[in-house]
């Protein structure tokens, strides 16, 4: 799941999930995945994650990711790179959907 998530592979990803019957246990490999694809930018394993599976983001093991993104976005700023930004754009807004109103907070402490 985690190769699929670095290469943003959306229908292997769902296959593995969908065929998977111990929804808890695949918690772990989830969140996982999550932060790889944010770190890799795959927005379509990202949309699922978050539209698709309502992950919330409010778990202590998600509470970097706003920082990592947001730091992203300035070095793509930087390095006027149109795409970068944009990306990293639609990365934190699904962060902020994951996060929700009650947990947008930790991404600025």
């Amino acid at each position: 799941m985690i190769a699929h998530a670095q290469n943003d592979s959306v229908d292997p990803f769902m296959k593995l999930f969908s065929e998977y019957e111990d929804k808890e246990l695949m918690y772990w490999h989830i969140q996982k995945s999550f932060k790889t694809a944010v770190k890799f930018s795959s927005l379509k394993i990202i949309e699922f994650i978050i539209e698709d599976l309502k992950l919330d983001l409010t778990h202590e093991c998600f509470k970097d990711l706003g920082h990592i993104t947001i730091f992203g976005a300035q070095e793509a700023e930087m390095e006027d790179d149109d795409l970068g930004m944009e990306v990293n754009r639609q990365v934190l807004r699904y962060l902020a959907l994951g996060y929700g109103r009650s947990g947008i907070d930790c991404v600025n402490s």
